[in-house]
């Protein structure tokens, strides 16, 4: 059942190779790299007792009606999903840009089935201290898109031609394969079941007599004639890809902290009706990533509420507008109330 693996409808997907991510648990991380790394694991298993005290409350209340069990059971998750994002800006601020932190942020999306929903440092600015490698917001933001246009392909229907169509649905099929992949070319997204995406991009055009060959002979017939966004413009086939893509380094940790100061002693976050007040931990001089890890090492970058890319959500990785459109929304969380369904204030 869903309340069970709340995070599954994504984090399967981490089944990879990295010891440092495929074993990481949302609800159960190891605090190396944090300012307060007791604080974290406290504070996430006080969500996990949490939630089997839900989980238990819904078994004695709501059991003879399925559907209004399965929705108690699927709150208790969601809670719980909204806390550990509490856990992590109370005792691992320091990290909210890391491959951990954004796992995190992903369960949490996961859990309410709503991959556009704000959250708090997500996805990370590029290139700040302690930011992962590829940008798992971004990724995400690429798996969970969905076209609300209508389709772009209506012309081609439109004009009868059947070839038109079919390279249109090729382009449709490998957009988020392709923007996947070059969101971070270079990583070895196993990861992320990149093969199994790949997989799931050729049954979708498994009616293409030439293994979509237009997406690499023409591939501006996708960007130009038909509007498809692809990150720098750079379509793939998924029957044909060129060489080193995937890619193969594997995802990690850049060196250092998002931030080294916190900027405020309270802060104020509400979630889907789940509301706390967040004391921040102080600041450890022990604590960041070491390079090419997810592990620590000190390094200064600034303070969470002032300078460059601070505490803003940037969404620019799925091409134009696939990201902005599902994780953007660049709203910035200092200074009160956040549109959408997450309130985060400094007080």
């Amino acid at each position: 059942m869903r309340f069970l693996s709340y995070a599954a409808a994504f984090l399967p997907l981490f089944a990879g190779v990295y010891a440092s991510l495929a074993t990481f648990d949302p609800n159960n991380p190891d605090g190396v790299g944090c300012v307060d790394p007791a604080g974290i694991k406290k504070c996430a298993a006080d969500q996990r007792l949490s939630f089997i005290d839900c989980g238990t409350r819904c078994n004695s209340t709501q059991s003879l009606n399925r559907q209004t069990y399965q929705d108690c059971i699927l709150s208790c998750g969601t809670t719980q999903a909204a806390s550990n994002i509490g856990c992590w800006i109370q005792s691992c601020w320091n990290q909210v840009y890391s491959c951990e932190y954004q796992t995190t942020a992903v369960a949490f999306l996961s859990a309410t089935d709503r991959p556009n929903t704000f959250v708090p440092f997500y996805p990370p600015p590029e290139g700040g201290g302690g930011t992962c490698s590829c940008n798992l917001g971004h990724v995400y933001g690429n798996i969970s898109f969905i076209d609300i246009t209508g389709g772009k392909c209506v012309p081609a229907v439109q004009s009868l031609d059947r070839k038109l169509l079919d390279d249109c649905q090729c382009c449709d099929h490998s957009l988020i394969v392709s923007n996947v992949i070059m969101t971070c070319p270079s990583s070895d997204l196993t990861l992320v079941a990149i093969q199994t995406l790949l997989q799931n991009s050729r049954d979708q055009s498994s009616e293409s007599t030439d293994q979509c060959a237009v997406l690499s002979s023409n591939p501006s017939l996708c960007t130009d004639t038909f509007g498809f966004d692809y990150v720098n413009d750079t379509v793939l086939n998924p029957f044909n890809l060129p060489a080193g893509k995937p890619g193969t380094e594997p995802i990690s940790n850049l060196p250092g902290n998002a931030f080294t100061d916190m900027g405020t002693e309270k802060i104020t976050m509400s979630v889907f009706g789940y509301t706390t007040t967040i004391t921040p931990a102080q600041w450890n001089n022990n604590a960041g990533a070491v390079t090419g890890t997810s592990r620590g090492e000190a390094a200064t970058t600034g303070t969470a509420e002032t300078g460059s890319g601070t505490q803003t959500s940037s969404a620019a990785g799925a091409g134009k507008t696939n990201a902005a459109a599902l994780l953007g929304a660049q709203r910035v969380l200092v200074g009160g109330i956040v549109a959408g369904f997450v309130c985060f204030g400094m007080l």
